[in-house]
């Protein structure tokens, strides 16, 4: 039988695969058989993480990009298919400022370009690089695109659980998160004639360094596992929405957050 999750032969492009989530999911493609294209704006670290790749007898290679920089991005694309000459899956985990995922500002001290500044990090990005890889992607009449949302996409937030701490969740980013996800839907249509498939992947609370208290309350919610979740848990979801394994599903948001927002 066909191993349908299987990523030999294709090409999987992982912005922000330098970051803490984007290097978890390039090693889980390129364990999963992909040729992994490493692209970040940070360029020893990425390296770091290509050569690391390597060593495991798997394939990779890194490009810089800003995924932020409308040139950057289709210096990017036009750099992937020069060598490559296809591209079979695309994600968008970029890192982001952590002001615009959990910082201290509360809604009504938000200063509207610290507010803007996050929108720009969630969103645009995604749309810049959807759209140039989505171009030829629709050329190919195939391709999976992968947005990174959030629990706080589809679910708002407990603010009690940030109660007294020095940290909450920004308006923008919850904004960002929603936003995306109808973004998805949007895609999912307008690219479905051509064969090109897009689809979400939501993570639950990532490990990070975070107050005590606040992990103890958070984990709380969570109805699988009393603790939030490392990268590596999430990563094997991504393989499978660039897999064939998926190959019927668009327009479909997947949380992983052990039932967090249930």
């Amino acid at each position: 039988m066909k191993n349908y999750c299987d990523l030999q032969n294709k090409i999987c492009v992982v912005i922000g695969g330098a970051g803490k989530l984007g290097q978890a999911f390039s090693n889980a493609c390129a364990s999963a058989g992909a040729t992994v294209i490493v692209a970040d704006i940070d360029e020893s670290r990425g390296k770091a993480i290509v050569t690391d790749i390597q060593t495991k007898g798997k394939v990779a290679d890194f490009m810089k990009c800003d995924v932020t920089n409308q040139e950057s991005v289709e210096s990017l694309v036009s750099n992937v298919y020069a060598k490559y000459g296809r591209v079979d899956g695309v994600v968008n985990a970029s890192h982001v400022p952590s002001t615009s995922v959990s910082g201290g500002t509360h809604f009504m001290e938000v200063e509207y370009e610290s507010f803007v500044e996050g929108l720009v990090h969630h969103i645009g990005g995604t749309f810049l690089a959807a759209r140039a890889f989505g171009k030829r992607m629709q050329k190919q009449n195939k391709g999976s695109i992968v947005l990174i949302g959030s629990m706080y996409g589809h679910f708002p937030p407990r603010f009690e659980i940030y109660e007294g701490l020095d940290m909450t969740q920004p308006a923008q980013y919850a904004i960002a998160k929603g936003g995306l996800t109808n973004f998805t839907r949007y895609l999912a249509k307008y690219f479905g004639p051509y064969g090109v498939r897009v689809n979400m992947l939501s993570p639950g609370g990532i490990e990070g360094d975070f107050q005590a208290e606040f992990k103890e309350r958070f984990k709380k919610h969570s109805l699988l596992d009393s603790r939030m979740l490392e990268p590596e848990e999430i990563a094997p979801t991504l393989a499978f929405l660039f897999s064939d394994a998926s190959a019927h599903m668009t327009g479909q948001n997947l949380a992983v957050d052990s039932g967090w927002t249930i």
